[in-house]
């Protein structure tokens, strides 16, 4: 009786590891698979993003790591006193030269304080050639207007997420918010769509950005995509005539599509390395189920003596690895919310403004689901078909 005891012991700890080291690879194939499809459609999507349409005429000195500290950036002060400033006439200069180019306009990050909410709002100040290169829509409300930039009406246009967070009863559209610091209230005139459904990377607002000052960056875009080579030849001319050394053109595509193809690269590594961790896993269920087979042979030859067939046997066998598949896969499900979970939050903590929430496929699911189960029936098949060779009279003899 004890040695059953120990034997129904052993069947329940080795299932038990099994099914947690299956449950784990599932769980990461699921989140790799999960990002790696996410990042895919963005990929697909890219080519009508504002990123593949935009080109930068920049200041050599906007390299400048003190700049690049962001916040610190006030306590340093200016890093550009002394360094290339760009004017609204080398914005119509370059506009003359570059016929490729559609539009040009500008961003700058501006912060609110509110006692409203418990920390600092993060939200771009923009020109109205922003909007239209970016083809942003609203919700409900509008756009600021011609008006609101050229007499810097205090005006913004936020998600519903940051109205829910000021605590604004009602319908926000017209209601007025307080900034600590700001001489008047900002007007909200309009709501933005969810961040998943925004062709831009918004934190919280966007607000009219103030014209006729000297910037570093002068920021141009095009239509059409495929407008952006010629874009950036007659650009990178127009910089080197009017500058020489002291300003340089980027595309932001090249860098945003290296790092979407970084991004898919070390993902599919990532998948990589959990099926090869669910093949591994397939090894001990072979292993699991051999032993087991070499310990239950009394137990076959038993059924064996009573009419079970070399079939059913293999049956058997092959339910116990479906069976561990099948709640290992499952488990593995569970955990890959959690995990996805925890980095999602990771990416949450980032100070950046591009903050992105991915969520569980149900492709992925579907298809680790199915890797884990066959998986685990192909290596099942081995000992199914070792146990139902085993001799009757030699199974019950070694009992």
């Amino acid at each position: 009786m004890r040695l059953i005891h120990r034997s129904e012991g052993a069947r329940w700890l080795d299932s038990l590891l099994v099914v947690l080291a299956v449950g784990l690879s599932v769980a990461v194939l699921i989140v790799a698979g999960s990002i790696l499809e996410s990042n895919e459609r963005r990929i697909a999507a890219f080519g009508d993003s504002l990123e593949a349409r935009h080109l930068v005429v920049t200041s050599v000195a906007a390299d400048d790591s003190a700049f690049r500290a962001g916040a610190d950036a006030r306590r340093l002060g200016s890093v550009y006193t002394a360094q290339l400033r760009f004017t609204s006439e080398d914005v119509e200069a370059a506009l003359r030269a570059a016929p490729s180019v559609d539009c040009w306009y500008r961003t700058s990050i501006q912060r609110f304080d509110t006692d409203a909410w418990d920390g600092v709002i993060a939200g771009f100040a923009v020109t109205p050639d922003y909007l239209d290169a970016a083809r942003v829509e609203v919700v409900a409300g509008s756009l600021p207007t011609a008006g609101d930039f050229a007499e810097l009406r205090p005006v913004m246009l936020v998600t519903r997420r940051f109205a829910a967070a000021l605590e604004l009863e009602g319908d926000p559209i017209g209601q007025q918010v307080h900034f600590v610091g700001e001489a008047a209230p900002y007007t909200i005139v309009g709501i933005l769509p969810s961040r998943d459904d925004q062709p831009i990377s918004i934190r919280e607002a966007i607000v009219p950005l103030a014209p006729g000052d000297t910037f570093s960056e002068m920021t141009f875009a095009v239509e059409d995509v495929r407008d952006m080579p010629q874009a950036v030849a007659e650009m990178r001319a127009f910089a080197s005539d009017r500058w020489g050394d002291a300003a340089t053109v980027l595309a932001r595509a090249d860098a945003f599509a290296g790092y979407l193809l970084e991004n898919r690269q070390r993902n599919l590594a990532t998948a990589v390395l959990a099926t090869a961790a669910l093949l591994v896993s397939a090894s001990n269920v072979m292993g699991l189920l051999l032993a087991r087979a070499a310990r239950d042979r009394f137990r076959i030859g038993m059924a064996r003596t009573f009419g079970a067939s070399k079939l059913a046997v293999r049956r058997r066998v092959l339910l116990d690895a479906g069976a561990l598949g099948t709640v290992g896969g499952l488990m593995g499900v569970g955990a890959s919310f959690v995990l996805l979970r925890v980095y999602n939050a990771d990416l949450a903590r980032d100070s950046g403004n591009f903050q992105v929430q991915y969520a569980i496929s149900p492709v992925v699911v579907v298809i680790a689901l199915a890797v884990a189960l066959a998986l685990c029936l192909v290596a099942a098949a081995y000992p199914a078909h070792a146990a139902s060779r085993a001799s009757i009279v030699s199974a019950i003899g070694g009992a």
